[in-house]
C-alpha cells in the first residue's frame, strides 16, 4: 500500500503540471489573438502615384487623368488635382485647357481614383509644345495615406496649328558682286502666340560653278526673328537675315550656291512649324 500511495503521488504531480503547461499555452494564445487583432484596427499604408511621370495629348481633345493606389482602400476619400503651367505658357490667357483643381474620388475596393478629364481646346494659332504640371493634395486626417512616386504628371499639349514659313520674293535672286551687304527676309503665314526665331543657312551646291563660302560669300546674319508686334497677324515678315558679298578680281562667271530656311531655334524636328 505505501508503494501505490507514492506511485499516486507522483502520478498527481505530472498531471498538475501538464494542467499548467497547457494553462501557460491557452495564455500565449489568447495573448497573440489579442495582438493580431489590435494590429489589424491600425490601417494599412497606401501610396498614391500617377500612372507615368508625362503624358501628351492633342489640341482640342479630351484627355483623363487618374491616380493608382498602392495598398488596400479601407474608406473613401478625396484628393485635389492642382494644373500649374509652366515657364511662360499662355494657359491663363487663351484659355488652352480648362480644369485648374479637380477633385477625384477613391472608393473602397478599388486600385485607381475617378477620373479628372483634361479638355483642351482649339484654335488656329501656332503656340508649339505648351506643357502643365499636374500635383495633388493628401486627404487631412489620414495618415496612413502617402505619396508614391511619380507624384508629379507633365502633361505636354502638341499644337495640331501649323504655321508656312517661305522666303519673301522669288525663288532665284540675281545679285551683282559689288553690292556687298545683302538683306533678305523671311514671311510666315499663319497665327502665332509668342516670338520666334528661325536660322537659314547657306551652302555651295553641287556644280562647276558653285560660289564658295569665305571666297565669295558669307552668312553674316542667319537668325531672323518673327516679333511679338506681328501676333494677331495671318501674314507677317521676319527681321533681316544678311549675307555678305565678296568682290574679287577674277573672272569668274556666274556663280551659284543656295539658301535654305532652319527649323526654329528651340524647336524638334516634328514641331509643326514648316519652311517651304
Amino acid at each position: 500500500m505505501p508503494l501505490m500511495k507514492h506511485m499516486g503521488a507522483r502520478t498527481a504531480g505530472r498531471i498538475r503540471g501538464n494542467l499548467l503547461l497547457a494553462a501557460f499555452a491557452a495564455l500565449a494564445t489568447l495573448q497573440c489573438v489579442a495582438a493580431q487583432f489590435e494590429n489589424s484596427s491600425i490601417p494599412q499604408i497606401v501610396k498614391l502615384k500617377f500612372m507615368s511621370s508625362r503624358m501628351k495629348v492633342l489640341e482640342g481633345s479630351q484627355s483623363e487623368i487618374r491616380i493608382l493606389a498602392i495598398g488596400a482602400i479601407t474608406e473613401n476619400f478625396t484628393v485635389n488635382l492642382k494644373f500649374t503651367p509652366e515657364n511662360n505658357n499662355t494657359f491663363f490667357t487663351d484659355g488652352n485647357f480648362t480644369g485648374f483643381n479637380v477633385e477625384v474620388q477613391f472608393t473602397v475596393g478599388e486600385t485607381q481614383s475617378s477620373p479628372a478629364t483634361l479638355t483642351t481646346a482649339t484654335d488656329e494659332i501656332w503656340e508649339g509644345v505648351e506643357e502643365l504640371s499636374v500635383t495633388f493634395d493628401l486627404p487631412p486626417n489620414m495618415t496612413n495615406i502617402q505619396k508614391g512616386e511619380p507624384a508629379t504628371l507633365t502633361v505636354a499639349i502638341e499644337d495640331d496649328d501649323e504655321i508656312i514659313i517661305s522666303f519673301v520674293g522669288n525663288d532665284t535672286i540675281h545679285i551683282s558682286e559689288d553690292i556687298g551687304t545683302y538683306p533678305f527676309q523671311l514671311k510666315a503665314s499663319g497665327f502665332y502666340a509668342r516670338a520666334f526665331t528661325v536660322r537659314v543657312g547657306c551652302f555651295e551646291v553641287d556644280s562647276d560653278n558653285t560660289a564658295t563660302e569665305s571666297d565669295d560669300y558669307n552668312l553674316r546674319k542667319e537668325r531672323v526673328e518673327f516679333m511679338e508686334s506681328n501676333i494677331g497677324k495671318r501674314e507677317s515678315t521676319s527681321t533681316n537675315a544678311e549675307l555678305e558679298i565678296i568682290k574679287d578680281e577674277i573672272s569668274e562667271g556666274d556663280e551659284t550656291f543656295i539658301c535654305v530656311i532652319l527649323l526654329p531655334t528651340g524647336q524638334q524636328a516634328d514641331g509643326r512649324v514648316v519652311g517651304e
